[in-house]
């Protein structure tokens, strides 16, 4: 009786799915209501995987992972609000960001299908053929309901209003672009290792319950990174700062370089979007930007600037003469300088 309590809560799931996504009913065969049946056989049939490389069994109470909170870590640490904050509702404004149909999506530019084992990253970004390119649906859903795959919608703001009406007064707040992914992780299941990225994120949780875990920099030099990480192992990146299960309304902030890592919680699909800010937006990037056009004006207005540089410039100057006390050294140095 359990049993079929279950197999008629993921038949639900998908009805749910295609409801919200507006799938055609071409794209919810019944093939994949099979699919979901024998997954949750399999599932009931062994035990599965843990989220710390043990086994675990379906349905194990995850509330010990609730009780571990952050560690004192200054002010660049994650922060969770809980529901009490004012995310009441968000089913309506965000869940709705996902395109009407899978169909037509294109790989890496709309979708991604990933699934991470433990160990590695694995990427399913291609059909049946092997080519990339446009999704086929029906396996994309395949891959969701029987092989754990996430997927991720990137930048659904171009399909539904309520979403870039959100996100325009945080760009005019930050002074920035923002934008948002949404994922979509079936239960017990993780899609990405852990990494750490080039953006602030908020993450706010919309279905189901996921289990976040963040860690700090390994070092200064990734302290608010300009660039995103490569995949990370478990041995890695140490111990976390936070190790919290986000429900329905939740929302996690994380500032950019935050390593971290995210799991579905068995039992329940986990649907969360995050909102991103402040990409290419530090001081450094500024004068990249800046620097050279102001090289370019200034060349415009003094002659001094448009002469060819002394012959025996790199004769003196560079790490290789640091040590000179030559003259000829000094005064080209405050030449440079004046420049």
């Amino acid at each position: 009786m359990a049993e079929k309590k279950q197999v008629d809560k993921e038949v639900q799931l998908l009805a749910k799915i295609a409801s919200v996504l507006q799938l055609p009913q071409s794209h919810t065969p019944t093939s994949v209501l099979k699919a979901a049946l024998r997954a949750l056989k399999a599932k009931h049939a062994s035990p599965s995987r843990g989220t710390e490389g043990r086994e675990q069994a379906p349905g194990e109470d995850c509330s010990r992972h609730r009780k571990r909170r952050r560690k004192d870590v200054g002010a660049q640490c994650p922060e969770v609000l809980s529901n009490s904050d004012g995310f009441h509702d968000p089913h309506e404004a965000f869940v709705r960001g996902f395109k009407p149909s899978l169909e037509g999506l294109e790989y890496t530019l709309e979708l991604d299908v990933v699934h991470y084992n433990g160990l590695a990253k694995q990427v399913h970004n291609a059909n049946a053929d092997g080519e990339g390119g446009t999704a086929d649906a029906d396996l994309v859903w395949r891959r969701f309901s029987e092989a754990g795959c996430s997927l991720r919608l990137l930048h659904p703001q171009r399909w539904r209003d309520e979403l870039w009406r959100t996100l325009a007064p945080l760009e005019a707040f930050f002074g920035c672009a923002a934008g948002c992914n949404a994922y979509l992780t079936p239960g017990g299941s993780q899609g990405f290792a852990p990494h750490y990225d080039d953006i602030d994120a908020f993450v706010l949780q919309l279905e189901g319950s996921k289990r976040w875990r963040v860690y700090s920099p390994r070092s200064a030099e990734e302290v608010l990174p300009r660039s995103s990480s490569e995949d990370f192992s478990q041995q890695d990146i140490g111990e976390p700062v936070l190790d919290e299960v986000l429900e329905p309304g939740n929302l996690l902030y994380m500032p950019r370089g935050t390593i971290h890592q995210a799991e579905a919680l068995l039992g329940e699909h986990s649907l969360h979007m995050t909102i991103s800010v402040c990409q290419h937006t530090s001081w450094a990037d500024f004068l990249a930007v800046a620097l050279p056009r102001a090289v370019d004006l200034a060349a415009e207005e003094v002659v001094e600037l448009r002469q060819s540089l002394p012959r025996d410039l790199f004769s003196h100057l560079g790490i290789v003469h640091a040590d000179s006390e030559l003259e000829r050294r000094s005064e080209l140095a405050s030449t440079a300088m004046r420049m």
